[in-house]
This record gives structure tokens, sequence and C-alpha cells, in this order.
């Protein structure tokens, strides 16, 4: 006897999707909590592949995202090394010692690229390449504020979705 998780999964699988693949960007990336996905990012990226969907992140975007993730461990780490500080100078009367040793930026990267590689198989998602316009042609494309580019108050902004669009 079939359960409704089972029914549920075979009704997916007979959908004909509006579209063939889907591309995530960073912003998609970060809001699902890649690689480490939340329940909906994971739930999307299962529905779309049963449907037969064919997932795609271009490396550019893998790259700012553990570029992301990478900061924001930083941060976290560094919380907590002065809260620990704080606590040591605390309790260092009593002679007491609280360790804390965290983990190197290399072992960080390390494990950070391997959680990656394991969502990407999970969920079967592959890899965009970089493109290859010349230079010269996305040069053009910024001082002309087209394709990605615009000017903000911060200045032009547009490199990082152009390098992404373009792979």
């Amino acid at each position: 006897m079939s359960t409704a998780r089972d029914l549920y999964w075979q009704a997916v699988g007979k959908v004909t999707p509006p579209v063939t693949r889907l591309y995530f960007d960073t912003e998609a990336l970060r809001y699902g909590n890649w690689p480490f996905t939340s329940k909906q990012f994971a739930f999307v990226l299962e529905v779309a592949h049963a449907m037969g969907v064919e997932l795609f992140i271009p490396e550019p975007a893998l790259y700012e995202r553990a570029e992301q993730w990478m900061k924001e461990a930083r941060s976290r780490l560094d919380t907590a090394r002065a809260k620990v500080k704080d606590a040591l100078g605390f309790v260092q009367p009593l002679g007491a010692a609280i360790p804390f040793e965290a983990p190197g930026e290399a072992a960080l990267r390390t494990s950070y690229a391997s959680a990656s590689q394991r969502a990407l198989n999970r969920f079967k998602v592959k890899s965009a390449p970089y493109g290859s316009r010349p230079i010269a042609e996305v040069f053009q494309w910024a001082v002309q504020r087209a394709f990605t580019f615009q000017d903000t108050q911060r200045g032009v902004v547009g490199l990082q979705d152009c390098v992404i669009l373009l792979s």
C-alpha cells in the first residue's frame, strides 16, 4: 500500500513543468542557507528534480556564497573569542581557564567546500562554468551602464551579477 508521501511524489513526477532548467543566483543560495539548505530550499530543489527540471548554480554564485559564508563564520568566531576573553577575565582570579580553539580559515574553507559538494550531489545540482565573454565587452557594458550595470549612490554596480548571468 502506498503512503501519502509516495503518492505525492508520484503525482509531482507526472507534472509537466513550464521550464526545463532552473538557475540559482547568490541571493537564492543565501536565503536558502546553502549548502546547509533550509527545509524550504531543499523542498524546492527536490520538487524541481522530481519534475525533471535540471538544476544549475553558476560557479561565480557558488564562489560568492562561499565568501559570504566565510565572512559570517569569521564574524561569529570573532564574537565568540571576545565573549570567551570576557568570561576568562571574570573567572581568572579563581584560577579557572576557558579554552577556546576555533578552526582556522583553511579548515573552514575545506569543510565548507565538502559541504557544498555534498549538497550539489544530494540535490543533483550541476554547476555552470564561468562565462568566456571578452573583458573588453564587459567593460563597454559597464561604461554604457548596459546589461546589469547601473549607477547608484555607491557608484557603478553590477559586475558580480554580470559574471553570474554570463555563466
